[in-house]
């Protein structure tokens, strides 16, 4: 990877690429804007075949003779040779003039497909690109960019991809500066779309974009607000209720767990969910963006529910590369749920099996030796507070222990009642049922061995939610709440005898 990325590699061993870049090299194997879909490049292969009406358009006053007689020549030559010879990439400023000048559907798909060919083959047309300038468009990117006020996906999406294919190759220049808000603004818009195919595509582009230096950053911190900030000749084709793009993969990544998926999966599981293990990954490189993704998406057990389940060993590395980033680059902010979601369990069961890649087997053991060695300085009062933190109280042993709750009622009083704040609400706000008996049984405990703590259970508003829950659908909820609302009623010198017990 290049620019912002150098300093990424020398990181430690546990973020290194997940067979992504090799050992030696800081460059990425997949190609930016390298996108495989069958209905992108069936319609793409579509467009190639359909003639163009040049002489129609050169009697209707759209071209000139000579540009007519260019595009004849140029499209013989692609018969002929299979690919654009070299002196093909002299039509580059030419096929951005007739991008900007007509406006058909069809012409506009036919010159990004020629340009897009052109550019894969003929470095110069590279040149040509950044040398385009008009009075309408600053720039080539500009001028592009139009294309995303299309009724057309296609063309929006092509335009994405030649954008990339430039960007990759200007970005190198240090003082280049490209504003993202455009592009990001339109796969924001697609990516809620409801054909799973162009889905697949934008999460490709996504991909790719991302290795563009600066695209993360912007993509995590300023994207959730390009619909806003989206100007009106854009509004024909969005409307305001698309979610931000890294919101979005991550619903669609949960989406390939679940029992019933949505019809947008009929995209291929395990590639989506590589695409998107590839995106997430990328980003978890930025040690501020690890600080805070969990906290945002609530991601880390779904990677390890894809990394214990899927069978492909490419979705592994993606599942564990991110984990290992979160663990190593914001250690403070994800070791709860890392402990919490069964990760060392997750990569005991992946040591077990009979994988061929050498260095993913070589990362998972790091990992879980790492891991292993911070389970291994925690006691059971740091294992009940990483939980409580994580906010996925299960019934682990430690809640109905009496003996923990004997030795350690006062250490909830610790940091300003922190853990009872915790306690209090997961309580009122979780949606999850045991989540909120948990909290339940363990307030409950709290005031049976410290009375005193039920005038602060009192100002948070604890009693009058345990009354509340009394009537809640969940039995155990019911049980739990009534447990802890009886508690509540306790006489003093019964308080009095059961703390002297």
């Amino acid at each position: 990877m290049s620019g912002e990325n150098n300093n990424e590699e020398s990181q430690s061993l546990l973020v290194s690429s997940p067979k992504i870049a090799s050992r030696n090299q800081s460059s990425l194997d997949v190609p930016a804007a390298f996108i495989t879909n069958s209905y992108f490049d069936e319609l793409t292969n579509n467009i190639r075949k359909k003639p163009m009406p040049w002489e129609g358009f050169y009697n209707a006053g759209l071209i000139t003779e000579e540009e007519m007689q260019t595009f004849r020549a140029l499209q013989q030559a692609k018969r002929n040779y299979r690919t654009y010879p070299p002196e093909s990439a002299n039509c580059t400023k030419l096929i951005l003039v007739l991008i900007q000048k007509l406006h058909r559907i069809e012409v506009i798909q036919h010159m990004l497909v020629v340009l897009d060919d052109i550019l894969e083959s003929q470095e110069e047309a590279c040149v040509q690109c950044f040398e385009y300038s008009t009075d309408q468009d600053i720039s080539v990117f500009s001028l592009l960019e139009k294309c995303f006020e299309s009724q057309d996906e296609y063309i929006g999406l092509k335009a994405c991809k030649v954008i990339i294919k430039l960007l990759s190759i200007q970005t190198k220049n240090p003082t280049f500066e490209y504003n993202f808000m455009r592009i990001f603004t339109f796969l924001e818009s697609l990516i809620e779309s409801e054909n799973p195919s162009v889905v697949d595509v934008v999460i490709q582009v996504i991909q790719s974009l991302m290795q563009i230096r600066g695209s993360r950053q912007f993509l995590f911190n300023e994207a959730p607000s390009c619909l806003k900030n989206m100007k009106p000749t854009m509004s024909a084709t969005l409307n305001n209720c698309f979610l931000e793009i890294v919101n979005r993969m991550c619903q669609i990544l949960k989406g390939t767990v679940n029992e019933n998926r949505n019809n947008f999966m009929r995209v291929t599981v395990t590639q989506t969910q590589y695409e998107i293990g590839f995106c997430l990954w990328l980003l978890t490189f930025d040690p501020k963006i690890a600080e805070v993704i969990n906290l945002r998406y609530d991601i880390i057990p779904t990677l390890v529910k894809i990394a214990r389940s899927t069978l492909k060993e490419k979705v592994i590395r993606m599942m564990v590369g991110i984990l290992k980033n979160m663990f190593t680059l914001a250690f403070d902010q994800n070791f709860p749920n890392i402990l919490v979601s069964g990760t060392q369990t997750c990569l005991i069961a992946l040591n077990g099996r009979k994988i061929q890649d050498p260095d993913l087997v070589s990362d998972i053991n790091d990992f879980s030796k790492a891991l292993g060695e911070k389970l291994d300085c925690i006691s059971t009062w740091d294992e009940y507070v990483n939980e409580v933190k994580s906010g996925m109280l299960s019934w682990t042993p430690v809640h109905t222990s009496d003996q923990f709750w004997k030795v350690n009622y006062m250490r909830l009083n610790e940091n300003n009642y922190m853990v009872v704040h915790l306690l209090s609400n997961l309580m009122k706000t979780s949606g999850d049922s045991t989540v909120i008996a948990v909290a339940c049984h363990d307030l409950g405990l709290y005031i049976k061995h410290y009375p005193d703590g039920k005038s602060i259970l009192n100002n948070l508003g604890t009693k009058h939610k345990a009354m509340e829950l009394m009537t809640h659908s969940d039995s155990d909820v019911r049980y739990e709440a009534l447990t802890t609302v009886q508690t509540f009623m306790m006489n003093a010198w019964k308080n009095t005898q059961i703390n002297a017990a």
